[in-house]
């Protein structure tokens, strides 16, 4: 079996299970099924990420040996010089800082973009995502999460990033991505986080909140669904869920273009095991790959294919 056991560049479920415990029972599901959706919203909807340091109460570009904000001077665009000033000044009070680029002509801007700037001790991300959004909708993104005065019309609005205690999924949900990697949008990435979370939590109970194991599990089976491609409507009997539930799992570093530069998570292969194969008027128990399609039985450990196991049932 595959057992996380120390943590992880990335998404970490030894963190992630010792937080949960810390939650009142009620809202850990909803609390872990919004941190797996984010996983996955930087791992396959994120078009830029860049990584700097947090120097003298600056953001500090170790490759080049300068500050962004000196960087961002020689640009002489005074709309972006003062958005930098006060990105610095929201990381300093803790915040998370959120930047709108609509799309213009005069500074070419090909597309519209939205950025995420967060501090992480002494370390700086900084996140691109292309949006379907415009100036418009940008606007009222901005008023809600909390952007004060008149904004008069795409510059200013470049220049005036905004503050937020918001969760990053929960910005997320307000913005309509560009980037459709390997045909998958936000709403698919939430209806297969919600789909695998519910089954999951239905087959292991409170324990899979708890366990490491388990969200490690659940965090590779979600990872493993979105790279079937799959879109709206997805329905669980099209997953081979009991494989995501009991198959074997090889560890596999994936890159993100997230808040760490990779996640590990598991990969499902055929998997090996007991499984019946049926001969005529009998049947056979063999050992090796289990065949697409069989189903996996709790109460004896074999896998199947039909509608019950011909042992336990």
């Amino acid at each position: 079996m595959t057992t996380y056991t120390r943590e992880r560049e990335g998404f970490d479920p030894i963190k992630e299970a010792a937080f949960l415990g810390r939650l009142a029972p009620e809202v850990r599901e909803r609390v872990l099924e919004s941190e797996i959706r984010t996983a996955a919203y930087e791992a396959f909807l994120v078009d830029f990420r860049r990584n700097y340091q947090w120097k003298n109460g600056r953001i500090y570009d170790e490759e080049s040996g300068l500050y962004i904000s000196d960087l961002t001077k020689n640009s002489g665009r005074p709309e972006e010089i003062k958005a930098m000033g006060a990105i610095e000044s929201g990381l300093e009070a803790g915040k998370m800082v959120v930047n709108f680029s609509p799309k213009n002509e005069k500074y070419d801007y090909p597309q519209n973009c939205v950025d995420f700037w967060r501090r992480d001790g002494e370390k700086i991300i900084w996140l691109r995502f292309v949006t379907k959004n415009g100036y418009e909708d940008f606007l009222k993104v901005w008023k809600d999460l909390g952007g004060e005065g008149d904004i008069s019309d795409k510059f200013e609005l470049l220049a005036k990033p905004v503050e937020t205690e918001e969760k990053l999924a929960d910005v997320f949900t307000r913005l309509d991505f560009a980037k459709k990697s390997e045909e998958i949008g936000r709403e698919d990435i939430d209806m297969i986080t919600a789909c695998m979370v519910s089954k999951f939590r239905r087959e292991f109970g409170d324990k899979m909140i708890l366990d490491p194991n388990k969200i490690f599990r659940l965090l590779s089976a979600v990872m493993a669904e979105i790279k079937r491609g799959r879109r709206g409507g997805v329905a669980l009997a099209d997953m081979p869920v009991d494989r995501y539930l009991y198959g074997q799992m090889v560890m596999a570093v994936v890159k993100t273009g997230g808040c760490a530069s990779f996640n590990t998570v598991g990969q499902f292969g055929p998997g090996q095991g007991y499984f019946v194969v049926k001969s005529g008027e009998g049947m056979t128990v063999m050992k090796g790959n289990i065949p697409e399609g069989y189903v996996f039985c709790k109460k004896c450990g074999v896998w199947y294919s039909g509608e019950k196991c011909p042992f336990c049932d």
